[in-house]
């Protein structure tokens, strides 16, 4: 009898023993995957900021005084020159900004339905630049039918619609973005504060 407790307790602490290095395995498992979702954080963080970059010389012009793209038969033999109708707007509507195809790197139309939309990328997007200028006073257009936005990554615009949506519901007072960054106020005297998430948003309890 002695010798079968002693058989027993010997399976026992092998169990014991086999179940501690179990654990441990499973501790380094976890502090793997802890990293593992740092580390995937991180590189989404930097992804997103490199996007955010790679947008920030782009502005779209959009609105009902923008041309509907012309038939194939209405084209000129060279083709449509995108670049050069996203000047006559912008020096029709910011006369004494004085643009030119110089300040242009490229432009294109994009697809979709309701009112024709250009991206136009320009050649400087640092402080002093003419998109920058642009965009600045781009509330100068209100009225015009010529709205001027920023080309957002897709999570920072939809973060933005998500900030509209809640500026509907008269949750914020506006919702706006800068640089490729979304901010929103609560009020008209307050603050502008910066979302990067949907989570974010909805965190503080706006929609």
């Amino acid at each position: 009898m002695k010798e079968q407790f002693v058989t027993m307790g010997q399976r026992l602490r092998k169990v014991e023993d086999r179940l501690e290095e179990k654990e441990a395995e499973l501790a380094g498992v976890r502090a793997t995957l802890k990293d593992t979702q740092r580390e995937l954080g991180e590189l989404q963080t930097q992804v997103e900021e490199n996007e955010r970059v790679s947008r920030l010389p782009s502005l779209i012009l959009s609105g009902s005084v923008v041309p509907k793209k012309p038939s194939a038969g209405q084209l000129p033999a060279a083709g449509e020159s995108v670049e050069q109708l996203a000047v006559d707007l912008l020096r029709r509507h910011f006369t004494d900004l004085k643009v030119t195809l110089r300040d242009i790197d490229r432009a294109h139309r994009l697809p979709g339905r309701g009112d024709p939309r250009i991206i136009c990328r320009f050649v400087q997007s640092g402080t002093g630049s003419i998109r920058d200028a642009v965009y600045q006073r781009r509330l100068e257009l209100r009225g015009s039918g010529l709205y001027v936005s920023e080309c957002l990554s897709r999570k920072r615009a939809e973060v933005l619609r998500t900030l509209g949506e809640a500026k509907k519901d008269g949750k914020i007072y506006t919702a706006f973005s800068r640089q490729g960054h979304v901010f929103y106020k609560l009020k008209k005297s307050g603050e502008n504060v910066r979302v990067d998430s949907v989570q974010e948003v909805l965190q503080k309890s706006m929609t």
